[in-house]
């Protein structure tokens, strides 16, 4: 049985074809699952986008500007008062308690180095 050229010239002609169109076809899906991607990940700003305008028009209130100055900077009102009530750290248990030791007093007819210094300097001058 003799094979037909015409035949084996289309089989190759298709083979061609379906080599040639598969580069294309995988990019085009490939872009398809880009553009999905993409799809997603603007939705997804814009929700935060939207959540984040919440907030600064939430923010723009007298109340909201308020709170955060209390709370981050400590600030108080006109005629109120401020306390802080720091926390005491507890005692190391593997070290001993060192005394207390009182600060030196300076003598009332002394001057501290830096006075001296600068009275003989300006002796000089």
């Amino acid at each position: 049985m003799r094979r037909q050229p015409w035949f084996v010239a289309s089989l190759l002609a298709l083979l061609g074809v379906l080599v040639l169109g598969s580069f294309p076809a995988r990019a085009y899906l490939d872009q398809l699952d880009q553009r999905k991607d993409l799809a997603r990940s603007i939705a997804t700003f814009a929700a935060e986008n939207a959540r984040l305008a919440e907030e600064a028009a939430h923010l723009g209130t007298d109340e909201a500007v308020e709170r955060l100055a209390r709370e981050r900077y400590q600030l108080v009102r006109p005629g109120e008062e401020a306390y802080a009530i720091l926390p005491t750290a507890p005692p190391d248990p593997g070290q001993e308690a060192a005394p207390a030791v009182a600060p030196v007093a300076a003598v009332p007819g002394e001057k501290g180095f830096w006075s001296q210094v600068w009275s003989k300097v300006t002796s000089i001058l």
